[in-house]
């Protein structure tokens, strides 16, 4: 139906290189950060900041496959 794409089999990634490689969403999310922690009136509040851990969370993208335009070197 699209002449123009195809579906091929996904190169891996891994999830923090792609985040890391990109510092316009770096910079976006300590301003972010930065709001939330003005916002819920923590600057000053250290002992009410917790910690997690990236348990459960995949860190490490694969898909089976993906679409992508014909002729793309990587997918």
């Amino acid at each position: 139906r699209h002449s123009t794409l195809t579906l091929r089999t996904a190169e891996n990634l891994a999830y923090s290189r792609f985040i890391a490689g990109n510092p316009v969403i770096i910079n976006r999310y300590f301003d972010l950060l930065q709001q939330t922690l003005v916002d819920n009136d923590l600057i000053d509040s250290p002992s009410r900041i917790f910690n997690c851990d990236e348990t459960g969370l995949p860190l490490d993208h694969s898909p089976k496959s993906v679409v992508t335009l014909k002729g793309q070197k990587h997918a």
